[in-house]
């Protein structure tokens, strides 16, 4: 009996967009969104989600990975990203990309719905985006609902050295506010 894959967990694209294809994962990236409620009416009753980052233009016209959602307290999905960049790279990519764009649609119909931000600025390790609530919005800026999302990244023991990972956080440590 074939397992139903489950359709609330995918694995992304790999990040940076664009890295080196053949190298090994130095890590990975797991997006979680959950909470979702509608201010819509006729909602559809799951929807698609996927992620957009930056640099992600998909010349290649592969389609998104996208996880199911269902609305509601107890819905979540979750993506996760292989991570093909060091520490102190794919510290640097976070901060240029300010954002990861979430896009939500209907599951039925792959109709694009409403898109949502979430700031990866200053994700690291151990340093993941807490748990927020984020506003799901038109293009034209209507607020249709609301979701909560959370981000962590971990790196892959051995696959990044523990010198190269103690030098990346205590540089990180550097730029963290004073208390």
């Amino acid at each position: 009996l074939m397992e139903r894959k489950d359709e609330t967990r995918v694995k992304g694209f790999d990040l940076p967009p664009g890295a080196g294809r053949g190298t090994d994962d130095k890590g990975h990236v797991t997006l979680t969104v959950d909470s979702l409620e509608w201010q819509l009416r006729g909602a559809p009753p799951w929807v698609r989600v996927t992620a957009r980052w930056w640099g992600d233009e998909l010349s290649d016209k592969r389609q998104r990975p996208w996880a199911k959602l269902v609305d509601g307290p107890g819905g979540s999905a979750s993506m996760t990203f292989p991570v093909k960049a060091k520490p102190a790279g794919f510290s640097r990519y976070c901060r240029d990309a300010r954002a990861v764009v979430l896009e939500f649609s209907d599951g039925r119909t792959a109709r694009h719905i409403a898109s949502a931000s979430v700031d990866v600025s200053r994700l690291d390790v151990h340093r993941p985006v807490a748990r927020h609530e984020v506003v799901l919005a038109t293009k034209a800026g209507g607020v249709l609902g609301t979701a909560h999302a959370e981000c962590a990244l971990d790196y892959v023991t051995g696959a990044v050295s523990s010198f190269e990972l103690n030098e990346h956080l205590s540089r990180m440590d550097d730029t963290l506010p004073l208390a």
